[in-house]
């Protein structure tokens, strides 16, 4: 065998991120590293680490810790107490004290029954998740959900006011810089028993190679905790990959101590090249300043090697998902990621640095649907989420006419822009290929707004493709968002407006409050958007910016819009079942078994 063969490489998966499906983002390389015949395996640590939290064992164990420091906390807070000082004059060691001896007391204390039930019933809440038949009943489902995340609180609880949720992280106090990183690495967290106990998995295998992707802000504390140990733990090189860092190599190249602390080397925008070069360079076929997109320590400076092509999406085989076992995931019917592109074929919205690093790449229709047949059949895997940042009217039509041919039996949703070439006749033909779902990039209702996030499309004919696309039976999801630079209450208004009086071909939405990235055009001309001062300074580590502006609306009005909107439009949709859905992965499961016609009727009262 050839020495560079004998590589072993060993891709990790890390909370938190959702427990519905195996992970995309590390398949496309592993599945490369294999088409070229070297030895790797993805250990999906997300999934087992739902798995190893959520029992009742664990979840005792967390209460009763919890509990044991309450002694401690209350001798702390009453030692620092001062009689007299308003609570935002103290430092965030007391503030986060105190909300922790609440939390803990809450939990232990006036609402202990509740929490007792709430473990008790945690194995059927799993059950419900997984069953085909408890899965498709609202009831058992909402409840299951509500029950997961009060138990995810729980396990919470001895770190509190950090937080996990269903696919998310959270702590108020943590700061997207180095130090805040290395002492969350560093301590014992809410990631630390499970990394104690299953890092043997990774060790075990003996690797050269051990990458870690980071994809979310809701991962850095897991992931960052997870390279710390290694780092101590084994030679094998430790490599972080996915697109989190791809936007923070300027941050990189001032922070040598990253490296020293975390990881060997990093690998920017897409990896399956450069970690195909990486293992050559491993076993000794090419020199390190060969490996493109690389950044890595050298004599103390930071060394970015120069940047490569993308790999042609066509030269990709199909999903290789041997290594997870589907029926670890928290879903009866896994809804698979895949791409037929990367890149955005607009490129062109002020606000949006989705596809930074990335170059357009489409994969050919043919090839596209060749890979969801295989998986279709070898799988048993019917339902897709198509992660594109937007599929062309164009491209989707001859993908429809190509399942149609085949006989394919399979749904799917993806992203699109409200463009006029959606006609009638694409979105049926569609429809009855299997598309039950569209996510829309609506933005606003805003004219000023939408001029200003320069999105390229006709605004006076948005509602007759909404229109078309929901009389077909498509679900019409739309993406709105408050706090553009210039946007006012007014213009916040507006958009409300629309989707509380179109509630009928706006299926359903989903809200956030505007950020500032870091590679936006916004960024790079921020007068025009009457930004008057960026803070570049905060947060380092974060891929967005702080900002101010001279019109709109401030930090306090933005969020009290978006609260505003959830209040009007939860009466305007009469409180709908899909909100309690939460997941669009799961919400599209209920779309294809009840129908959109159905389930937009669906609400909590007459489940």
């Amino acid at each position: 065998m050839d020495k560079k063969q004998n590589i072993k490489s060993v891709f990790i998966a890390t909370p938190q991120w959702l427990p519905l499906n195996p992970p995309f983002s590390l398949v496309p390389i592993a599945t490369f590293l294999r088409q070229n015949g070297f030895n790797t395996k993805i250990l999906d640590f997300n999934i087992e680490y739902y798995l190893h939290v959520l029992n009742k064992k664990y979840l005792y164990k967390s209460l009763e810790t919890a509990k044991n420091q309450l002694p401690s906390l209350f001798d702390f807070l009453q030692t620092n107490f001062v009689k007299g000082k308003n609570q935002n004059e103290y430092d965030d060691l007391f503030k986060s004290n105190l909300l922790k001896y609440n939390k803990i007391k809450e939990f232990t204390v006036q609402n202990r029954d509740k929490v007792l039930k709430s473990i008790e019933n945690i194995d059927y809440s799993l059950k419900v998740l997984r069953d085909n038949k408890l899965f498709y009943d609202p009831n058992q489902l909402t409840k299951a959900l509500y029950n997961i995340d009060f138990c995810l609180e729980i396990v919470s609880l001895p770190f509190f006011p950090a937080q996990i949720q269903i696919g998310n992280y959270y702590n108020p106090f943590f700061k997207l810089e180095f130090q805040d990183m290395l002492k969350s690495a560093s301590t014992y967290n809410i990631f630390s028993d499970f990394y104690e106990k299953y890092i043997n998995k990774i060790l075990d295998l003996k690797p050269d190679l051990i990458g870690l992707s980071i994809n979310s802000t809701t991962q850095i504390v897991s992931a960052l905790t997870l390279a710390y140990t290694l780092k101590k733990k084994t030679n094998a090189k430790i490599q972080i990959g996915g697109n989190y860092f791809s936007r923070l190599v300027d941050t990189l190249q001032n922070t040598p101590e990253f490296f020293k602390t975390f990881c060997d080397f990093l690998i920017v925008d897409e990896g399956e090249i450069p970690t195909l070069e990486f293992i050559k360079y491993l076993s000794g076929d090419l020199n390190i300043d060969k490996v493109h997109n690389l950044i890595y320590l050298q004599n103390d400076k930071v060394i970015v090697n120069e940047y490569t092509k993308p790999i042609n999406l066509n030269d990709l085989n199909v999903s290789d998902l041997s290594d997870f076992d589907l029926k670890k995931y928290l879903t009866p019917d896994i809804v698979l990621p895949q791409q037929s592109s990367r890149g955005c074929y607009w490129g062109k919205c002020s606000f949006c640095d989705h596809d930074f690093g990335q170059k357009l790449s489409v994969k050919s229709v043919d090839k596209f649907i060749d890979d969801l047949e295989f998986i279709n059949k070898k799988y048993g895997i019917s339902h897709f989420e198509l992660i594109d940042e937007c599929i062309s009217p164009h491209y989707l039509n001859i993908m429809s006419d190509k399942i149609k041919e085949r006989n394919l039996k399979i749904y799917w949703f993806n992203n699109a822009r409200i463009e006029s070439d959606f006609t009638p006749d694409i979105l049926s033909n569609a429809y009855n290929s299997g598309l039950r779902m569209l996510l829309w990039g609506f933005e606003s209702a805003s004219t000023k707004v939408m001029e200003l996030i320069n999105k390229g499309i006709d605004l006076d004919k948005r509602i007759e493709i909404l229109t078309n696309s929901r009389k077909l039976g498509i679900w019409n999801f739309a993406f709105i968002f408050f706090g553009f630079p210039s946007e006012t209450k007014d213009d916040a208004i507006e958009t409300i407006e629309f989707i509380k009086t179109h509630t009928d071909i706006i299926s359903s939405y989903g809200r956030s409050v505007f950020t500032l990235g870091k590679h936006t055009t916004l960024n790079k001309n921020p007068e025009k958007y009457n930004i008057t001062k960026i803070y570049k300074d905060l947060e380092a580590f974060s891929p967005v910016y702080h900002f101010e502006t001279s019109v709109g609306m401030n930090e306090k009005e933005i969020n009290q819009m978006a609260d505003f909107c959830l209040q009007q439009c939860n009466k305007a949709y009469n409180n709908p079942l899909w909100m309690y859905l939460i997941h669009r992965e799961i919400l599209f499961l209920y779309i294809c078994k009840y129908g959109a016609d159905k389930l937009e009727h669906m609400n909590i009262k007459n489940c």
